[in-house]
């Protein structure tokens, strides 16, 4: 993205994760809650965007920090009716976005919203990409569990289906799974978790 399709600098910033920039753009007096055509706010420019590493993850949160503490909406979406937690929650690559999503939530985000299109709520796409560490802050947060999406499948049958397709050698996303990543194991594994840790709540329908 050029520069001068950034809504601010403080958008630019925090989709950088660059912490001391976002502060100085704000403030220098940038309208950090002004969205772009997708009504994009620069705090959904910086929770959407992945985290190659813990260190990344680290700086997207101290990120969402700043933002939050300056006064972005937590449950303003964007143009697809995604919130910031969706977003946050939301398998990009990289590594999970726990530290943000704490963030979020402590900020009163909206763990029951479902986006528009999936009809997914956040612990849908926890359990797409088999983040078990943010399902249980979620649940902690009054997540629906047992929740149906535009599919009719609940966030335990998404997990299922997700380490089904592993054992199918295909990816999360249906495709044939890539050899050059030789981590499949580990995959199953962090899905097995996932269906494990659901199908030990309580209440929960299986």
């Amino acid at each position: 993205m050029l520069k001068e399709e950034w809504p601010t600098d403080a958008h630019k910033a925090a989709h950088d994760k660059d912490p001391e920039k976002l502060k100085a753009a704000i403030a220098a007096g940038a309208d950090f809650k002004a969205g772009d055509s997708l009504w994009q706010t620069a705090l959904i420019f910086c929770v959407r965007n992945q985290a190659a590493d813990e260190a990344e993850a680290e700086k997207l949160a101290e990120c969402t920090k700043i933002l939050i503490d300056a006064g972005s909406d937590v449950n303003y979406p964007d143009k697809y009716g995604d919130t910031p937690l969706i977003l946050a929650v939301m398998d990009g690559g990289g590594v999970q976005k726990t530290a943000a999503v704490k963030l979020l939530i402590e900020a009163k985000a909206d763990v029951l919203r479902v986006c528009d299109n999936f009809k997914m709520t956040p612990l849908h796409w926890a359990a797409v990409g088999g983040h078990k560490a943010i399902g249980e802050l979620l649940v902690e947060a009054g997540a629906r569990k047992n929740k149906i999406d535009r599919q009719r499948c609940t966030p335990l049958e998404v997990a299922k289906r997700q380490l089904q397709r592993l054992h199918d050698n295909l990816d999360a996303f249906g495709n044939e799974y890539d050899k050059k990543y030789d981590d499949k194991p580990k995959q199953i594994a962090k899905y097995q978790k996932m269906v494990d840790w659901l199908e030990g709540l309580p209440g929960i329908k299986k």
